[in-house]
């Protein structure tokens, strides 16, 4: 899968559970601060996250992320 294909599942993710336009999210959108998501938002996040992209992401890991590029950067590397 390719950055591309990523980042369009990423932003499809986030528009839904945010109930933002997908054409408001860009790589540089920070998910807490930009999106104001909440600690239960970004657990159904994660969820589907690893749902889509059949991945098992630690908390951990995933409280380091901010930007939806970070998000995109991650699922690339872990499935690579």
């Amino acid at each position: 899968m390719n950055t591309a294909d990523i980042y369009a599942k990423v932003k499809a993710i986030l528009a839904e559970h945010l109930n933002v336009d997908e054409a408001l999210v860009d790589m540089d959108t920070a998910i807490r601060s930009d999106l104001v998501a909440d600690e239960s938002e970004l657990i159904n996040i994660l969820l589907d996250l690893e749902e889509a992209f059949d991945l098992d992401i630690p908390d951990s890991d995933f409280e380091d992320i901010d930007t939806v590029g970070d998000i995109v950067e991650y699922v690339k590397n872990e499935m690579d």
